[in-house]
């Protein structure tokens, strides 16, 4: 897929990187991941229909980039259950406060 396929209004969310490279298949799982953290309701439809729901949610429950409020609405609107989800795990938590203490 080119990147063309990722709607102009979603450009704002990959302020990092260079456009250009991001490729919708091999970086699938960066795309989901900052859509749903970062993505506004146009932005996560987008994620909805361009992806499958198995893709979606393996990136919820193995995502370590996911902020915890991100990822229980997620864990909601798919119904997962929070113990599925490594950045809702307690060993995950203590191991990401003991790294940055913030």
């Amino acid at each position: 897929m080119k990147t063309d396929d990722l709607p102009l209004e979603c450009h704002r969310y990959f302020w990092d990187i260079d456009i250009k490279t991001l490729s919708l298949t091999r970086n699938a799982t960066f795309i989901i991941e900052r859509l749903l953290e970062y993505g506004n309701e146009r932005a996560n439809k987008w994620v909805l229909h361009q992806y499958s729901k198995r893709e979606i949610y393996n990136v919820i429950i193995n995502s370590r980039r996911l902020s915890a409020r991100s990822a229980n609405f997620w864990a909601y609107v798919f119904e997962i259950p929070v113990e599925e989800i490594l950045c809702l795990s307690k060993s995950f938590r203590n191991t990401y406060r003991s790294i940055w203490k913030h």
